[in-house]
């Protein structure tokens, strides 16, 4: 079950001021959300674009600020079925959209789509969207019986037919149960290697807790999300980001113990 992969973190942030602590901490991957709006909020138009003439500011000073190409960032999109076709996507929208460049990355979640039949011709006609549909990641829920999304192998399977680099495995409902209680740890394996086979990339998050990092750190996931897990109040997934708790969890998924 041990895998020699050390999983790199992914931080949700929610303002300019936290975009700044986690890139300053090394964060490999930072991603922009509202987490009082969903498991996957779209965070507000104005952290998109402050944020995203923050970013330009950084890489004007730093050419090396992107770390060998190790650096990602991402929007979160919400729900798949509160996008329009692109053609009729709103001004915020496309705003969203331009502010991620061509590194940025936007993922979407699938609350209700397993009543809808059509869902898979709605993704893929917002994947044309993109220039690079690398940019694009499919987010399975771990208890998405609970939303009506779709079951893991369908998402898989799309995700893969579409060509896509990334997947993510969640939770969308936050009410203090986290990934293991939905997912037993030998499945979560199991997919980890799936899309692994199939030469793709993983991230898992779905309010995981610093005390419960070892038993899914050595897993193979490549990136390990949290956003209550790096706050200032760990139970509190709306409070601040804090520098020491993003320094704690990135000692822990090294394997540094006692601290």
């Amino acid at each position: 079950m041990l895998n020699s992969t050390i999983s790199r973190l992914l931080i949700s942030v929610n303002s300019v001021d936290e975009f700044e602590i986690a890139f300053d901490s090394k964060v490999p991957w930072i991603d922009f959300k509202d987490p009082k709006v969903g498991a996957l909020g779209q965070p507000s138009l104005s952290v998109v674009r402050d944020s995203a003439k923050r970013f330009a500011e950084i890489m004007g000073r730093n050419v090396d600020a992107f770390r060998g190409g190790e650096f990602q960032w991402s929007i979160a999109g919400g729900e798949l079925l509160e996008w329009a076709k692109p053609r009729e996507w709103s001004l915020p929208t496309r705003v969203r959209i331009e502010a991620l460049g061509d590194r940025g990355a936007i993922k979407w979640g699938l609350t209700g789509c397993q009543r809808r039949p059509d869902w898979k011709e709605h993704f893929a006609s917002l994947v044309e969207g993109f220039p690079n549909r690398e940019q694009v990641i499919l987010a399975h829920y771990a208890d998405h019986q609970r939303v009506g999304a779709p079951d893991w192998n369908d998402v898989f399977t799309v995700a893969h037919g579409m060509g896509l680099r990334r997947i993510l495995i969640d939770t969308a409902v936050k009410d203090g149960t986290g990934l293991l209680d939905h997912v037993p740890l030998q499945r979560l394996v199991e997919q980890i290697d799936q899309v692994h086979r199939v030469g793709m990339e993983i991230a898992i998050a779905g309010s995981l807790r610093f005390e419960g990092l070892e038993k899914v750190r050595c897993l193979g996931a490549d990136w390990i999300g949290l956003r209550g897990g790096v706050c200032r109040d760990p139970n509190d997934r709306n409070s601040p980001v804090a520098r020491e708790r993003i320094e704690l969890v990135m000692g822990r998924l090294k394997g540094e113990r006692g601290r």
